[in-house]
């Protein structure tokens, strides 16, 4: 979990604001000064963060979308020099690391004895400086004035990113799926050669969360869409093909944890737990970000579905709102889980997760009101931005789900999704099981069942071998009801070579089950 800090920041980025519901609102005709919000972006970023790190890559981003959103809903250029000046104050933060690849090396996060660039603080801040790149290159008389500091960033965002992270070894790859590890090198503060590992340091070489994998996809795509090159685009496949694998769906919804293990260095064997705990978070800001990045993959023609978005949108209005439009209410997305239920259960408030997604405005008549009633009564220069940008952009195309930057066909890989409430958690990993190797086969449910692991045939017609069959614990916490067996794709009675694909099947009742992919390869040699 984070601290305040990523918590505040994180919030104020996704827009969430708890206010009544009312028709659509015209945006203010006063255009804030973009001269001012530069220098408010300034004072937010430094002395609130310290300056360096993580924590000033949150506080830097408060603010760094304003620029565009500016130019966007006034076409006044101004906001785009501004917003140069203030992406080029950004990379004067950035400092040489060991290896010779730049990043925003501070205090870190979880540690602050040590300092260490991190994927996150990178990713955010780059993906801000992306979105101007994309706006100017697309446009020749933009790209006059604006072009050589947009490729500029296209440049930093391909070497000291996605070329840095892959370099230190923290890209890992499984069948169709990708995601990034923590690094697991550190250096004292102010000390910018000869990192070494630091084992008493929490989170080393853990699989980072979905909202930071997605993060970094979000650069991968715009790169992808800049310059056309295929291996960025190959990138946000996988890291967005690992989020969607792991989604629950029933009654025509979808939930998600903030945090699953992508491999077995994530879960701890002797303790028969994972390393970091699986549950919605708890803030509000995290959900609603990661279905802004979900948005933003759809709109790329990546990995997600009309009909995944459409599962979002049941989620925020059939099973989070209180249905009513004068005083809205959330309640947190998990609250349908077997063991929660309505009565006694907070709704989003005191950063609880449950709020408006606003990401999906564009794509519902009725979120689209909720949001133009949060809006009403903003206040300040981002009030009056977000309110113009929301006219000039949300509202001045009907909801619709054409999506906005597709380039050729969608790449939509084929996920087994199966309506099951008694499941959280379903994953094997790694899912390309070298025969003779174990991999982990992991569960969780929130109420204690009976469980029934197997081993079906590609088609899901045929069970072929049964891994577990008996009691399972349950649990409501991130660390309770976690079911941990152990396959490495041969049958123990030697009658069948399992060679080729195969899926793997929790049953909790014979309606209620889900499942996950495997292939299963020969052995080395």
């Amino acid at each position: 979990m984070m601290d305040a800090v990523h918590i505040l920041a994180l919030c104020a980025v996704v827009g969430v604001v708890a206010m009544a519901a009312a028709p659509a609102v015209a945006a203010d005709p006063a255009m804030p000064s973009p001269e001012k919000v530069y220098e408010q972006a300034v004072r937010n970023a430094g002395p609130k963060s310290g300056g360096y790190g993580e924590s000033f890559c949150w506080y830097a981003r408060y603010n760094q979308g304003r620029f565009v959103e500016g130019y966007e809903a006034w076409g006044d250029t101004a906001w785009l020099g501004w917003g140069v000046k203030y992406y080029d104050f950004l990379l004067e933060k950035m400092s040489t690391g060991p290896d010779g690849y730049k990043g925003w090396i501070g205090p870190f996060i979880y540690h602050k004895k040590v300092w260490c660039d991190v994927h996150v603080g990178d990713s955010i801040l780059l993906d801000g400086m992306l979105e101007f790149s994309e706006l100017v290159l697309a446009d020749d008389a933009l790209a006059k004035t604006y072009g050589k500091a947009a490729r500029k960033y296209v440049a930093i965002a391909k070497r000291d990113l996605i070329e840095k992270w892959d370099a230190r070894g923290t890209w890992r790859e499984d069948g169709p799926y990708g995601a990034y590890v923590s690094w697991n090198r550190y250096g004292d503060p102010n000390q910018f050669k000869d990192w070494t590992e630091r084992p008493e340091i929490d989170n080393s070489t853990l699989s980072l969360p979905f909202n930071k994998q997605n993060d970094m996809a979000l650069v991968c795509m715009k790169l992808w869409r800049i310059t056309g090159e295929r291996k960025y685009r190959d990138k946000a496949v996988k890291i967005f093909s690992f989020m969607r694998s792991r989604m629950q769906v029933f009654d025509d919804h979808a939930t998600w944890n903030y945090w699953e293990p992508f491999g077995p260095w994530d879960v701890d064997l002797s303790k028969g737990d994972t390393q970091h705990w699986m549950n919605t978070h708890p803030h509000r800001n995290y959900q609603a970000g990661e279905v802004g990045q979900i948005v933003e993959a759809y709109h790329t023609g990546l990995v997600f579905t009309r009909a995944d978005i459409q599962r979002m949108i049941n989620t925020n209005l059939k099973v989070m709102w209180n249905g009513d439009r004068k005083a809205p209410k959330f309640y947190n997305s998990n609250v349908a889980h077997p063991g929660r239920g309505k009565a006694g259960a907070q709704f989003g408030g005191d950063g609880h997760a449950g709020c408006l997604w606003t990401a999906l405005a564009g794509f519902d008549r009725t979120i689209r009101e909720l949001r133009a009633g949060q809006l009403k009564s903003a206040k300040g220069t981002n009030g009056t931005i977000a309110k113009a940008h929301f006219e000039t952009t949300t509202l001045a195309s009907p909801p619709g789900f054409t999506r906005r930057h597709v380039r050729g066909e969608p790449v939509v890989p084929d996920f087994l999704t199966s309506e099951c409430r008694t499941v959280n958690v379903a994953a094997v990993m790694p899912c390309v099981i070298r025969r003779g190797t174990k991999s982990i086969v992991l569960s969780k449910l929130p109420v204690a069942a009976d469980l029934e692991v197997a081993v079906w045939s590609a088609d899901g017609k045929q069970k072929l071998l049964v891994l577990y069959t008996g009691k399972a614990a349950g649990g409501l916490d991130g660390h309770a009801g976690i079911h941990i067996l152990q396959w490495d794709g041969t049958d123990p009675a030697g009658k069948r070579t399992f060679d080729g694909g195969y899926r793997v099947r929790w049953t909790v009742a014979p309606n209620d089950y889900r499942e996950f992919p495997v292939t299963v390869v020969p052995p080395r040699g």
